[in-house]
């Protein structure tokens, strides 16, 4: 399943391990079964570490799946997350 993010140490390792500033990624985060209430993949709330880009989420043209990402897009991205369409095309970080 998408990657569930629960510390800024695994954030940190998803950083140095996957990042980089060309590379947009999917985490197991949503808010399309109700707007406004993040969910990770497994079904539990968005509590403890949250690490959204300051403006984010924004719901921008109906946005309901979150990513993480590195470098340059509008503003500069330090392995922040960011709401985006489903049906965008981007990498992937899965665990078991």
């Amino acid at each position: 399943m998408l990657v569930k993010i629960d510390s800024a140490e695994e954030n940190d390792f998803i950083k140095r391990k996957y990042l980089n500033g060309t590379v947009d990624y999917w985490i197991g985060l949503s808010d399309s079964v109700n707007e406004g209430t993040w969910k990770w993949i497994d079904g539990t709330g968005l509590t403890g570490f949250i690490n959204w880009k300051s403006n984010q989420p924004n719901n921008m043209n109906d946005q309901d799946c979150g990513a993480i990402r590195m470098g340059e897009h509008f503003s500069y991205y330090d392995a922040e997350w960011h709401d985006s369409d489903c049906s965008s095309t981007k990498g992937f970080i899965c665990e078991k």
